[in-house]
């Protein structure tokens, strides 16, 4: 819950002022209280899968647009406006998603420096693409040894498998994703700040 109303909630009011159609997976045990939730003409409620991209691969069969803007509920304060631009992007680059240069230096666990600020970007939702590329992507993985992506891969992963590159436009500090206890106190405080 975040001012009131389910992380679910704020995702699909943000999405519907940019989508005619709104498609939500949900684990199965809370199809009911989804469809309830936000549930309606224009927003329609499946379950998910067990891993993130099996999620991706049922709702990309639930698509029926040649376009498609994927967002997660653990990003609530993505503006119409962030994604409006991601949409427009991709249009002219055919995908495109939120992104935020890193501003620190990265190490990874081995003490060794992996990355200089500006040097890579951390992905924010939403992004957006052509269903046929991701489509694309799935079988290129399909066609691999075993048939089956190795990890749970993400959606970035999956276009460039098809072929596809990615467009970052500038996203927003305040599209932080909620992750840890501490993201979610945050999001509360500048809730109630309003």
């Amino acid at each position: 819950m975040l001012a009131g109303r389910t992380l679910l909630e704020h995702a699909v009011t943000t999405m519907l002022s940019v989508a005619a159609q709104v498609t939500v997976a949900v684990p199965s045990a809370d199809l009911a209280r989804a469809e309830h939730l936000v549930g309606g003409s224009s927003v329609r409620v499946i379950a998910g899968g067990m891993r993130r991209i099996d999620t991706l691969r049922i709702l990309v069969g639930a698509a029926t647009s040649p376009w498609l803007l994927l967002h997660d509920v653990v990003h609530p304060f993505v503006t119409k406006e962030l994604s409006w631009r991601v949409i427009e992007e991709a249009y002219r680059a055919g995908a495109a998603a939120a992104a935020l240069p890193n501003v620190n230096f990265l190490y990874g666990t081995d003490g060794v420096r992996r990355a200089a600020p500006g040097e890579v970007v951390a992905i924010q939702k939403p992004a957006a693409f052509r269903r046929a590329d991701v489509e694309r992507g799935f079988a290129a993985a399909e066609r691999t040894v075993s048939g089956e992506l190795v990890r749970d891969a993400g959606t970035l992963e999956i276009l460039a498998l098809a072929g596809q590159s990615v467009a970052f436009v500038p996203g927003r500090f305040m599209n932080f994703k909620l992750t840890t206890p501490d993201d979610l106190e945050l999001a509360q405080r500048l809730m109630a700040q309003g």
